[in-house]
């Protein structure tokens, strides 16, 4: 059963809104831009498994897609974690392409390109580990049943050639297409019951109430101050802005584009870039609006607290 969706990450929203909004001679465009095209490849190596994961009985796994929590302090992040009662399996993602060495004497990955170009990456064993330690740990503070805990990295790129030279790697490294097979063995491995179906059950609303989603400070992260964020609202189908409000609809000057609905995005961006919470002037002075009034009713879907000119509305919770 799927208990948390792989939904679309606070860093990909986060990125493409700076995308939307800062200059493109802006110094830290390029670097977004690339940062953003990575994370988007590394999204759709994780929705690749999805068509694996059918596979199996959903009355017997627990599935959590992208799940984030603390141990002693330090948050760490699963691509996909998958529980049954007798183990639990790490899987971690991963959307390269090319030929890709796992040097694990040295503990690197390095891909190389079509024209012999040597590129290195972090070692995805050592991330494993790590999420490995790290969830035995969070276990144990939680006082919860230890269970056995794999790991398994997962290539999403059906072209994707690896070489590898250690036994290890071909017992933990696959690609996607395998992995139904890979779990099939975890599960002959692992025969003893080590929790109830209640108690997984129980482990696993306690999971989905400590999952914690990543905060990040893009400003510190690309050298950004709010001063960079170009404010306006922002044509769906051109991208030029801002939009003018004309009788109750935004229109685009560059295409003639009309909407009623593409302050939405503008407010999401305001909420991802600048503040989680927008007052009445803030919102005007963002999108270019006179009318207060014209201001409160592109408001009014959001929940709100405060009194007339203290009011702030936020995102739902």
């Amino acid at each position: 059963m799927i208990m948390k969706e792989r939904g679309i990450p606070l860093a990909i929203q986060t990125l493409e809104a700076l995308a939307r909004r800062l200059p493109l001679q802006h110094p830290s465009y390029e670097i977004i831009k690339s940062n953003l095209a990575k994370d988007k490849a590394g999204l759709r190596g994780e929705q690749s498994l999805d068509y694996y994961l059918q596979e199996l009985d959903q009355e017997s796994f627990g599935i959590f897609h992208d799940i984030r929590l603390t141990s002693s302090n330090y948050p760490f992040q699963m691509d996909t974690l998958i529980l049954t009662n007798h183990f639990a399996l790490i899987i971690e993602v991963k959307n390269i392409s090319g030929t890709l060495h796992f040097d694990q004497k040295f503990n690197q990955l390095i891909r190389v390109s079509q024209d012999g170009r040597e590129e290195g990456f972090p070692d995805p064993f050592s991330q494993v580990s790590q999420q490995q330690k790290r969830l035995q740990d969070w276990l144990n503070k939680e006082k919860l049943p230890l269970i056995p805990i794999e790991t398994l990295i997962v290539m999403a790129n059906p072209t994707t050639i690896i070489k590898a030279n250690s036994s290890l790697s071909t017992q933990k490294l696959c690609h996607a297409n395998r992995l139904p097979d890979k779990i099939r063995i975890f599960e002959n491995r692992y025969k003893q019951e080590v929790l109830s179906t209640k108690n997984r059950r129980k482990l696993q609303k306690t999971i989905l109430k400590k999952w914690l989603p990543a905060n990040i400070d893009v400003t510190k992260r690309y050298n950004i101050t709010k001063a960079d964020i170009q404010p306006g609202v922002i044509c769906p189908s051109c991208s030029s802005s801002p939009m003018a409000r004309i009788h109750g609809a935004w229109s685009c000057r560059h295409c003639g584009t009309a909407s009623k609905e593409a302050h939405l995005q503008a407010i999401e961006d305001y909420f991802l870039l600048i503040s989680p919470a927008i007052t009445n002037g803030e919102l005007r002075r963002f999108l270019g609006l006179e009318s207060r009034y014209t201001a409160k009713r592109l408001l009014a879907h959001l929940p709100s607290s405060g009194m007339q000119k203290t009011t702030t509305y936020s995102l739902p919770r």
